[in-house]
């Protein structure tokens, strides 16, 4: 069954076409906030936080090519303190993978959000990003220069974390609705793609005054879409064979890798899905091989491990390596 699709007409400010959309949106399904990367006051930094004022989302950025957090650790946070209520959750696709495996692994209950993907162009490391800042002065900026490159595909791969160069899934994870931008003229047009079939008939857009998209439109991101994922492929596969030999090559490497960081735990507790399994004791000892598997298998790629890592070890890059070992073996 083909996804409902319809067009999202920027008028050259593809952000602001963004937040308008995110506020009819609200409006529309009577939401009770959205939690999304919001411009803190200093406007020095983005961060997750939950709008609870429809006026707030103006300071709204989805497309944010910066991550300090997987969103899918916020996620479970919010769903605690508002069990109840209907809230909008604005997600990059890692982060919805994350939000996915957390819940397939029956760690939380997301019945009562409307999850919205966005397309990934990517996202820098601190010292590009910081080095932007200081070049445009505004973080709006960052992100309008960003999308300037959404037909391409993003920027020039180099520019951004390893993770996102070699990420086979710019476009994925279970999402309710998803806000499309790769190989599109964002400038001019964005695509809104109802991914969950269990809200047609409930999510009409045309009632607020989006009309179907094109199949040209549909078309041209799905070509770009086959390009952008072949071309990190290569990256994967580049990095892969480029991997150093000393680092961890199973999951007892591995582990005894970990084990001689300790007391030093930040990869971890920047892990979404490390922090809904107890793969590690408390000590210096890991206490399950087979719920460290289950970690490794899990893994969304999201490289927060890598950025937070004080030793800048290219963990996604090794975990990515294990996991391929250990599917081979399954497989033969």
């Amino acid at each position: 069954m083909e996804k409902p699709t319809w067009i999202l007409n920027t008028y050259g400010d593809p952000l602001s076409a963004a937040q308008q959309f995110l506020l009819d949106l609200w409006v529309l399904l009577d939401l009770k906030g959205i939690l999304a990367p919001v411009y803190k006051t200093s406007h020095k930094e983005v961060g997750f936080e939950l709008i609870e004022d429809p006026a707030r989302l103006n300071c709204v950025d989805p497309f944010f090519p910066f991550v300090s957090i997987n969103g899918a650790i916020v996620v479970e946070q919010i769903v605690k303190q508002h069990p109840v209520d209907q809230l909008g959750v604005v997600l990059r696709s890692c982060e919805a993978r994350a939000l996915q495996q957390v819940v397939s692994d029956g760690k939380l209950s997301v019945e009562n959000l409307l999850i919205i993907g966005v397309d990934c162009l990517g996202s820098y490391p601190i010292e590009e990003f910081e080095w932007r800042f200081q070049k445009k002065g505004k973080l709006d900026q960052i992100t309008r220069e960003s999308l300037q490159f959404s037909r391409q595909g993003g920027i020039a791969p180099y520019r951004f974390r390893n993770t996102c160069q070699m990420c086979s899934s710019p476009a994925d994870g279970n999402v309710d609705l998803r806000i499309g931008i790769i190989g599109l003229p964002s400038i001019q047009v964005m695509l809104i793609i109802l991914e969950n079939e269990k809200l047609i008939g409930r999510i009409d857009l045309s009632k607020i005054g989006h009309s179907p998209a094109e199949q040209t439109l549909l078309y041209q991101r799905e070509r770009l879409l086959e390009t952008v994922i072949q071309r990190h492929h290569s990256v994967q596969t580049r990095m892969l064979d480029n991997l150093q030999a000393d680092f961890p090559n199973t999951l007892s490497e591995l582990r005894e890798l970990l084990v001689k960081c300790l007391p030093c735990r930040d990869c971890l507790e920047a892990c979404a899905i490390y922090r809904c399994l107890t793969a590690f004791s408390n000590s210096d000892t890991l206490i399950d091989i087979n719920l460290m598997e289950h970690w490794i298998s899990s893994c969304v790629s999201c490289g927060m491990c890598e950025q937070a890592c004080p030793r800048n070890l290219p963990l996604p890059t090794i975990i990515l390596n294990i996991r391929e070992k250990l599917l081979r073996e399954v497989t033969h």
